[in-house]
């Protein structure tokens, strides 16, 4: 590995075609529009909730108990989209599965535009998750393996920006559109996708993986320009492949190694930390939280906060390769704790009798409502600068290349497990135990989110892929 340090210099993104890394990236991480969309949908959607509306529209009634599992299939969906086309990334090819999600996406759009029945819903939802979870395994191994290691971070944030851009778009849609011209628009989303990724080779690293030197040496030279030295970095990449090699083994028995392993057990507390922490509790049922919490207009609120998701997404892109991922991770952490445990402080003071099992305080909240506005702003920009870019920027960071397709897909599965779990629960538990109960739930897990990043959680900032296996 040393001779791998020694010629870092060459891998610096100053002295590369940072520009079409940059519309690359952009490019792949447009899934991350689309999965923005779906995210926001359920809250989007809250229409269906009015009988009137579901005769008018639908045709047809959609009950409470119905509408959870509309809202929550998404993460089973996702969770098959991870775990199906995990093992796919490798023979495929990352730009491949991430081609795919487009009209993956398009055909659930159109289930859920001329839904006739609760099951058609249904079918939609599951296909959104689904390419929802092939775009979560492809997109930071593509990213990863395509970027200048000094610029990876920043990159890899682009996928969050537009995740947090897609929901503001879905909530805004929500307020003003009719539920038939939302589902239009992420049709028109999945197709837009597809047309613009096509003109991006696949990754270097993909290439040379397959033994296709020259293919690989084309990549390079559109990512990084005409005057790069791309046989050093060449022989890095392969240097790297060849030591894997050398280590690995095939199937669930590659995870022995103990990169392979630990990286496996990093990511998989890494997604998990992300879901249980409440971001899926807010998103999709973010209207429905701000009337709850007694703000008059929630949509507009569940507006306010997406916007805000947005501008906390960007910012993130200029400190993931300053800061560190484990700082923002912290930073983030942190500051979800203290936003879930006043939240649930709030609702602990304004829960009644009809609201909750027992009457606690029953208090007059009338003159705060703006605090839950305030605290889930703060908490959406805190996690849209941490928890939400950083973890997939690690995602596609630590794996070995044996592993990297099926281990990122196990590690994105069990995110959308919990995803789902969060989802369908959320409601039921918020209405037997009372708001406040589930918000104390999620500051439990944030603390112990901060202990596992402070104790054990690797810093990759800078370091080249095979760097960071090396330290694993």
């Amino acid at each position: 590995m040393g001779s791998e340090a020694g010629n870092k210099p060459i891998m610096d993104g100053r002295s590369s075609r940072v520009l079409l890394q940059h519309l690359g990236a952009l490019s792949a991480s447009n899934v991350g529009t689309l999965f923005g969309l779906a995210l926001g949908w359920s809250s989007a959607a809250k229409a269906i909730y009015s009988e009137a509306e579901q005769q008018r529209t639908q045709g047809f009634v959609v009950d409470l108990e119905q509408w959870s599992w509309v809202s929550s299939l998404y993460g089973l969906g996702a969770l098959a989209g991870s775990v199906a086309f995990s093992r796919l990334v490798f023979p495929l090819g990352r730009k491949r599965v991430i081609l795919l999600v487009g009209p993956v996406s398009a055909a659930s759009c159109m289930l859920l535009l001329w839904a006739s029945s609760v099951w058609m819903l249904y079918a939609g939802r599951v296909g959104q998750g689904l390419s929802s979870g092939m775009a979560a395994v492809a997109t930071p191994i593509y990213i990863s393996e395509m970027s200048s290691p000094d610029i990876r971070g920043a990159l890899a944030t682009y996928f969050e920006i537009l995740l947090c851009l897609g929901i503001l778009v879905m909530y805004t849609l929500g307020k003003f559109l009719a539920v038939y011209w939302v589902n239009v628009v992420c049709l028109s989303v999945g197709v837009l996708h597809s047309v613009c990724f096509m003109w991006f080779p696949d990754t270097p690293r993909w290439h040379l993986l397959h033994g296709r030197e020259r293919e690989a040496r084309e990549s390079l030279l559109f990512y990084r320009g005409r005057d790069y030295d791309v046989d050093a970095e060449i022989k890095i990449i392969n240097d790297g492949i060849k030591e894997s090699a050398a280590k690995a083994v095939s199937g669930w028995r590659a995870f022995s190694a103990r990169p392979a392993r630990k990286a496996l057990i990093l990511a998989v507390t890494l997604m998990t930390m992300q879901q249980v922490t409440g971001v899926n509790a807010i998103t999709f049922y973010a209207s429905k939280l701000f009337e709850e919490a007694g703000v008059g207009d929630g949509h507009l609120a569940s507006i306010i906060v997406a916007a805000v998701e947005v501008v906390a997404a960007v910012v993130s892109l200029g400190f993931v390769d300053r800061l560190g991922r484990r700082t923002l991770l912290m930073m983030s952490g942190a500051s979800l704790a203290i936003c879930t445990g006043i939240m649930g402080v709030y609702f602990f003071f304004k829960a009644s009798s009809s609201s909750a099992p027992r009457d606690f305080k029953g208090e007059d909240v009338s003159t705060i409502t703006w605090v839950p506005i305030l605290v889930v702003s703060v908490y959406m920009f805190m996690f849209s600068v941490g928890f939400g870019p950083v973890i997939w920027v690690m995602l596609g960071e630590m794996f070995p290349d044996n592993v990297k397709g099926v281990a990122t897909g196990v590690a994105a599965g069990v995110g959308w497990f919990f995803s789902f779990a969060v989802t369908k629960f959320y409601p039921t538990l918020s209405v037997a135990l009372g708001e406040y109960t589930c918000y104390w739930i999620f500051f439990g897990f944030s603390i112990l989110s901060c202990l596992f990043i402070g104790f054990c959680l690797p810093e990759t900032k800078g370091k080249t892929l095979d760097e960071i296996q090396e330290e694993l």
